[in-house]
């Protein structure tokens, strides 16, 4: 990550989750300052971020919804619950440091691997939110009346 140049890490951890492990990767391995940026909306975030890394969030499906590149990290070494790379909409960060490089700057800068995901995202959004046409409320209701 220190290739490319400039980079600022926001950080916004889950409420459980420790920040001196995120602290440790940004100034020990990455040799960067971090911001922890738990007190800000995360659509803020999303509307001023490049790229949105995560483990296994929610965010992820936010990102993918708003059309930010999206990489998936596993540094706890588990399945995740959500299959955003297996789905194409996101790339596989890995556990080091060097996986995240790689996959950060094709998420940021290869027009081939933007466009995929691009494209996978219309089919992952439908198939885990359904159409959002601003008619959610239609179909919930619809939902509700097949199953009485």
């Amino acid at each position: 990550l220190i290739s490319i140049k400039p980079v600022n890490f926001v950080i916004k951890l889950h409420p459980v989750e420790d920040i001196r492990l995120f602290e440790k990767i940004a100034t020990k391995d990455l040799g960067r300052t971090m911001e922890n940026a738990y007190k800000v909306d995360t659509f803020q975030l999303l509307k001023i971020s490049d790229v949105v890394i995560t483990v296994d969030s929610t965010v992820g499906l936010e990102a993918v919804i708003v059309g930010k590149p999206l990489v998936i990290i596993n540094p706890y070494r588990r399945p995740t619950l959500v299959p955003y790379v297996e789905r194409g909409v996101a790339l596989d960060g890995g556990r080091s440091v060097f996986e995240i490089e790689k996959a950060l700057k094709n998420a940021l800068f290869d027009e081939s691997t933007r466009e995929k995901m691009c494209l996978a995202r219309d089919e992952f959004v439908k198939y885990f939110i359904s159409e959002l046409n601003g008619k959610a409320k239609k179909r919930i209701l619809s939902l509700i009346e097949k199953s009485d």
